[in-house]
């Protein structure tokens, strides 16, 4: 990595034009190291382009400079960087529309997903499946590259370490998260007032609540209660996705009924089904990857093409089946 990482210093300081890619459905840590890597580059390069495929849903918009994030394309741009994205479907139509350009100029992938897949051209990889976010590895870069980190850089890495590590209690946090998560505190974030507006804008509107109440009734339950599964129609995800993805509406809370070892949701898009998947057990990558996913031990997703949903729903909730059974022979 550490000539991936000279690599890209050689780009900063010999570029006018950087393009920094997100997944096409942006969370708190892709947006997040997305805004943080554009302050911490600012004085480097003239002009920095963040483009993201999709528009920023609202629940996002706690993180200031969400607004400077563009669905167009630059014309001209001197190299990118993709961050936070663990497999070449999380950018699928920008690849498609855009590809021939991006794979044209020096292409830099940052990310920490353990499991992930490559993209099908050359990359500059600056990966490390130890860090338990993006925002985390940005300090380590910072350091690396002697790269300033503002206040306000510090406050979009401080999200993104709480958004993956869910306040800093997932098996990924270490005593490097913790160490990154107080630096950053030491130059000012006020944690307080960051968790307002990150509570403001997770509010839910009545109409929303009585949909995510409606989700909870519909949520099934296989392997004696092991696994919770929820399918999400194309009409609910064509209503509310740009508001507020249905998935994340009630996965986390899936995951913690009791007796549940992992949690799924399904989400039908008619032409493909998107699968998320979040465990008590190291077993949600190694579904995922089974099926050309990616992501991490407890937290991973993948696409299937096609709208056989009772196809994808078998085969998914048969191969948790045996990773369970297996962990549980083995523990």
């Amino acid at each position: 990595m550490k000539t991936d990482i000279a690599k890209l210093n050689n780009l900063i300081k010999n570029s006018n034009h950087l393009l920094i890619l997100q997944p096409e459905k942006p969370d708190a840590d892709s947006l997040a190291s997305t805004l943080a890597l554009e302050e911490m580059l600012a004085d480097d390069l003239k002009n920095i382009t963040m483009f993201c495929y999709d528009e920023v849903p609202e629940h996002l918009r706690y993180l200031s400079g969400w607004d400077r994030v563009t669905d167009e394309f630059p014309k001209e741009f001197d190299f990118s960087i993709l961050v936070d994205a663990g497999t070449p479907n999380m950018i699928e139509r920008t690849l498609h529309k855009h590809g021939s350009k991006l794979s044209a100029k020096p292409f830099v992938v940052i990310d920490h997903h353990k499991i992930r897949q490559g993209l099908a051209f050359d990359t500059i990889d600056i990966i490390d499946g130890r860090a338990a976010s993006v925002g985390e590895l940005l300090v380590e870069l910072a350091k690396t590259l002697k790269l300033k980190i503002s206040l306000q850089a510090a406050k979009c890495i401080i999200s993104s370490i709480l958004a993956d590590t869910m306040n800093l209690t997932t098996p990924s946090t270490t005593v490097k998260t913790v160490q990154a998560f107080t630096d950053m505190v030491k130059l000012g974030v006020n944690l307080a007032e960051l968790h307002r507006d990150y509570e403001k804008m997770g509010e839910l509107n009545p109409e929303l609540f009585s949909f995510k109440g409606r989700l909870i009734e519909r949520i099934q339950y296989f392997l004696d209660g092991k696994i919770s599964l929820l399918v999400i129609q194309p009409d609910e995800l064509t209503k509310f996705a740009k508001i507020h993805d249905p998935s994340d509406l009630v996965i986390q809370e899936m995951r913690l009924v009791s007796g549940v070892i992992v949690a799924v949701t399904l989400r039908n898009y008619k032409t493909k089904i998107k699968v998320s998947l979040r465990a008590n057990l190291a077993i949600a990558g190694k579904a995922a990857e089974q099926f050309g996913g990616g992501g991490h031990p407890m937290a991973a997703g993948y696409r299937v093409e096609g709208g056989n949903i009772d196809k994808v729903q078998e085969d998914i909730i048969k191969t948790l089946t045996k990773l369970i059974k297996d962990h549980a022979e083995t523990d």
